[in-house]
């Protein structure tokens, strides 16, 4: 559904949509009374609000349908976003887009939508986000400087001094670079010397994962805990680029495997910081039984983390690969598709780091398509992994 406060702008865009009519059903709407009259009486995958007056507004009407129902993904469409507007979206999780609708970015946001309906949004999926009160809001560091390298003139110190502002991610930043496993031979003190080493898209994406992380701190979710996974990420999110490095050229499949492995357990924290007692309970079911914790999640709570974890990442706006790799890392080798992806570097970096470190691997988790050459592989990919603590 799309609402406009301008007539020409939503003539604009009927006209710039055309020829989607036929594939997708497109509901045009222009007030937002009548627009609240069609969420009412059906259920919509995107709800879209082009604002040329008053941002707000619209936001306002974003608003109403996320209280109402959190699964349509609701976007903002103005060419003028100041800092008011983008807080209040960033708070909300609605997304931004500041350029006029057209045919090959609504194909790519139906795309993304149907992926989440058909692998996320089953029935007990909607009833368990309905029941979550607590659910972190977009990074808005990571926005800032996503945006940054956007524009072909960027440079380290701009991105730096954007990091620089917020002291506990800058420091936390420098931290995590100084870990063992990223291989420095110096201590790294400042920004600029994180990016210069281990570049501006890692740095990105490491920020990422700290804004993530540092936004489920609460009182119910102990800081071991979150310091736990966060070390756990990492060493996914590392082995998941080098074993894409390993088996492709592709540098997008490897830059995805490191952000995927960074936030692939950040549904453990969001079940956790919304069901502290529930969770708690499955996990000590989960090490009793000696089950997979996935698998009691789902007699729990109705979904896993994966499906939790990509629910909010989707929100958030992130490339559909990313979302698709998180989804999909507790899956059944066999089950996934027969070419090398970011979801199968995560996949098995994910199983390394839960199995390598005492040996007991069972023979079946090497069940890939015997078409992605993991079997015949196997000895260099575990020579170039390293394993960590698991969470």
């Amino acid at each position: 559904m799309i609402l406009a406060d301008d007539p020409h702008s939503l003539q604009r865009t009927e006209e710039a949509l055309k020829g989607l009519a036929h594939e997708v059903q497109l509901r045009f709407c222009k007030t937002s009374e009548a627009a609240w009259r069609e969420v009412q009486a059906e259920s919509f995958d995107l709800i879209f609000v082009e604002s040329t007056k008053d941002a707000m507004n619209g936001i306002d009407f974003l608003d109403r349908v996320a209280q109402q129902n959190a699964a349509p993904a609701r976007f903002l469409v103005s060419r003028w976003i100041d800092h008011q507007v983008a807080a209040r979206c960033v708070l909300s999780s609605h997304q931004i887009l500041n350029t006029p609708l057209n045919e090959l970015m609504m194909n790519t946001l139906l795309e993304r939508a149907e992926f989440i309906k058909r692998l996320v949004l089953h029935k007990p999926m909607q009833e368990l986000v309905s029941r979550m009160h607590f659910f972190p809001s977009r990074p808005t560091l990571y926005l800032k400087i996503s945006e940054a390298l956007a524009n072909s003139e960027v440079n380290l110190e701009a991105v730096a001094e954007l990091i620089s502002r917020d002291l506990a991610i800058s420091t936390k930043l420098i931290q995590t670079v100084n870990l063992p496993f990223y291989g420095f031979a110096h201590t790294v003190s400042h920004p600029v010397d994180a990016m210069l080493i281990v570049g501006l898209e890692t740095t990105r994406d490491l920020v990422l994962g700290l804004e993530a992380f540092s936004k489920l701190k609460t009182e119910r979710i102990s800081l071991a805990s979150i310091d736990q996974i966060w070390k756990h990420s990492q060493a996914v999110a590392q082995n998941g680029r080098r074993i894409s490095h390993l088996m492709t050229d592709d540098v997008s499949v490897a830059h995805d495997a490191f952000t995927s492995g960074l936030l692939h357990d950040i549904g453990k924290r969001a079940l956790e910081g919304n069901f502290p007692d529930q969770y708690s309970t499955a996990r000590r079911v989960a090490h009793k039984m000696k089950l997979p914790l996935w698998k009691v999640e789902e007699q729990v709570f109705g979904a896993n983390h994966a499906e939790v974890a990509a629910y909010l990442l989707s929100l958030w706006g992130l490339p559909l690969s990313v979302i698709e790799a998180i989804a999909s890392h507790q899956l059944g080798p066999a089950t996934l598709k027969p070419e090398f992806s970011s979801t199968i570097a995560l996949h098995l970096a994910n199983l390394l780091q839960r199995y390598e470190g005492d040996g007991s691997i069972p023979p079946l988790e090497y069940d890939y398509p015997e078409e992605l050459g993991i079997q015949r592989n196997i000895k260099k990919i575990r020579n170039a992994v390293s394993i960590s603590e698991k969470d």
